[in-house]
């Protein structure tokens, strides 16, 4: 069964059935949901809806549920938001990437789209915190909670409602999700419910979601994950491809929470001698194809490799650091080998 089927598949509500399917070259779990999206079949500049990656942290709340999303806590004003009432605020746009906090070099839990929504600023600035909030606690119908930054929320924060000029899926938040752009994506609780400002943040769980560097005499340092970071990938070809000598097109994405992609470099020889690629940069939410033609004329082992650079001066580096310990914000040298015969 197709990708796309089995997604379809479970939007029409025969969940049982996810315990038995698997999509064709991706990753996927039932219990939580998680499906990867295919980054080499990549064709325009946004990931279609059908083909978006899914990370849920427990089963979507049950369809036809009355919704409205509950603003309380350290507030001036409690409000109770149906669909109706967002109408009050501006309709926004933007492209951005959203990337799961684990995703692994060579893995697909990241995508990019075109939302559409409200700020969370003007949402905010209705109920009118008090000087004690400094952080907003999201809560999700599906039990998931996750706290984020009173100043982050108003700066970037969005009440999504629609992907690619559709209504949000089911399985991506419906009827709305928050949307942190730049930061990683367990801080864009879907199917929002509630909305909480506290002089604190949610208890976190063991590890969950946090920075966790080993340090001197076997102690660890914990500390809340940073914005996403500079990353690039090759998309084409693919891991131990064989490639035919010639003219040989290598492809990638690349993008960073800290600004728009100011290049990035490719190499043939296991990163011993770097060239610059072709980009074809977009806002600087969202993330930058590039592209790189080489000729591949000697029959042998080719190990493509890549990093980015963004305009921040952010680099990727060559390695996964060893002293973390947590597993999250993947983002060393991307690295491919290949065959030409």
């Amino acid at each position: 069964m197709r990708r796309r089927e089995f997604v379809a598949l479970l939007s029409s509500g025969l969940w049982l059935l996810a315990t038995r399917l698997w999509a064709e070259h991706h990753t996927l779990s039932a219990d939580p949901l998680m499906v990867e999206c295919d980054l080499a079949s990549l064709t325009g500049r946004y990931t279609p809806n059908e083909d978006f990656f899914i990370r849920n942290h427990a089963d979507p709340p049950p369809a036809g549920q009355p919704q409205m999303i509950q603003v309380a806590g350290l507030a001036e004003r409690t409000l109770s938001l149906a669909q109706d009432d967002l109408r009050q605020f501006r309709l926004r746009s933007l492209g951005a990437v959203l990337e799961c906090a684990g995703n692994a070099m060579d893995s697909g839990a990241v995508s990019n789209g075109r939302w559409e929504g409200f700020s969370l600023a003007e949402i905010i600035s209705l109920a009118r915190p008090q000087p004690g909030a400094a952080f907003v606690n999201f809560y999700g119908r599906d039990g998931y909670g996750r706290s984020v930054p009173l100043e982050r929320a108003m700066q970037v924060g969005l009440l999504a409602t629609r992907l690619n000029s559709q209504p949000l899926g089911r399985l991506h938040g419906y009827p709305w999700r928050v949307l942190m752009p730049g930061w990683y994506g367990m801080d864009s609780v879907k199917w929002l419910e509630r909305v909480e400002f506290a002089s604190t943040p949610l208890a976190n769980p063991e590890g969950a979601y946090q920075q966790i560097v080993r340090q001197p005499c076997d102690d660890v340092a914990r500390g809340p994950l940073a914005h996403l970071q500079v990353k690039s990938i090759i998309t084409r070809p693919k891991q131990n491809a064989v490639l035919g000598r010639g003219r040989v097109e290598v492809r990638g994405l690349a993008w960073s929470g800290a600004g728009q992609i100011l290049k990035v470099q490719a190499s043939r020889d296991d990163g011993r001698t770097w060239h610059s690629t072709q980009l074809e940069p977009g806002p600087r939410s969202e993330w930058t194809r590039w592209q790189w033609v080489i000729r591949c004329d000697e029959p042998g082992v080719v190990g493509l490799t890549c990093r980015a650079t963004d305009e921040s001066g952010n680099t990727q580096p060559e390695r996964a650091d060893p002293a973390r310990l947590d597993g999250y914000a993947n983002n060393w040298y991307h690295r491919v080998r290949c065959v030409v015969v």
